[in-house]
């Protein structure tokens, strides 16, 4: 893990996500002080990492489970019975 300020990521930042490819994480930082974290990331890796960096994501899903359990649930063939015909064939 290295450092890099604000300024040298202004400056070299094609550099510095160059280190985090080779699987280095950089910490970015602003007068002296830790402010953000970059690592390289995988396609394949990126929706597990939207729903571990949003949290208004994983309250929403955990809403929708909660109305599982409870029985709270809308059938397909309802969902798909209310759902506006477009008129095409």
């Amino acid at each position: 893990m290295t450092f890099s300020s604000i300024r040298e990521l202004k400056f070299k930042t094609s550099e510095v996500l160059r280190r985090t490819a080779k699987g280095e994480p950089v910490i970015i930082t602003s007068h002296g002080k830790p402010k953000a974290i970059l690592a390289s990331i995988e396609e394949e890796d990126l929706e597990d990492v939207l729903l571990a960096h949003s949290p208004s994501l994983r309250k929403k899903i955990e809403q929708g489970l909660e109305d599982i359990r409870k029985g709270r649930v809308t059938p397909l063939k309802a969902c798909l019975a209310k759902r506006p015909r477009t008129g095409k064939k």
